[in-house]
């Protein structure tokens, strides 16, 4: 088995740690549960083989300094594994999204943001880690598709095949010029077709990003 410690800034029995109560008692297991800052966990340094985040890295103040304590509480090898972080389109207006999807969590004084691919990667320190899978959760291939047919039809990709996507992949074109953005910004992490292509969705779509990063 494994020793599992559970981090949330709020204690509420509903909203916060406190659910971990009725999360233990519902699947028969036990593990700690801590009142923390993720941008300041009170742990040693190479506490932990792997730190999971589930939608929670877009509330962090500081973005980049919360990958600095994850990687700091990870072993040499341990893994982050990040799902569900809302990640906007580079062409896209943070503020503006901000204002249509999360203004009442603005107004109860919950920290909100939506980084772009490129924040994300650029606040985690991308020389520090081994990636192992930047995917759009909200984005998947059927099973007679490629990634890159996926990108195309999404309009994330230049392709024939679809004149939806085509259309799509000029309108996002459009926008991104408008923003004086011309191309999709160099990836080094993606290495193969298939991971540029995913790559090239969460840029240029945005969605759901789901990350997997081993620590050098």
């Amino acid at each position: 088995g494994c020793e599992a410690v559970a981090l949330d800034i709020v204690p509420d029995l509903n909203v916060g740690l406190g659910r971990g109560y009725a999360m233990m008692a519902d699947a028969g297991v036990a593990y700690h549960l801590i009142v923390a800052d993720g941008e300041n966990s009170p742990f040693a340094p190479g506490s932990f083989d792997l730190v999971f985040c589930c939608g929670t890295l877009h509330h962090a103040q500081d973005l980049a300094g919360f990958f600095d304590n994850i990687h700091r509480v990870l072993r040499p090898g341990g893994r982050l594994c990040a799902i569900s972080e809302p990640c906007i389109a580079i062409w896209d207006d943070e503020g503006r999204r901000l204002a249509d999807s999360a203004a009442e969590e603005l107004e109860l004084g919950i920290h909100e943001t939506l980084p772009t691919l490129p924040r994300y990667l650029a606040a985690l320190g991308p020389e520090r880690w081994a990636f192992e899978q930047l995917l759009p959760g909200d984005a998947w291939p059927s099973a007679s598709q490629s990634w890159s047919e996926v990108a195309s039809a999404k309009g994330a990709r230049l392709g024939l095949s679809s004149p939806r996507g085509l259309l799509l992949w000029l309108a996002r074109r459009l926008q991104g010029a408008r923003q004086g953005i011309w191309q999709t910004p160099v990836y080094p992490q993606a290495q193969t077709d298939p991971a540029l292509a995913q790559a090239e969705i969460l840029s240029w779509c945005g969605g759901a990003l789901f990350l997997i990063a081993r620590k050098k």
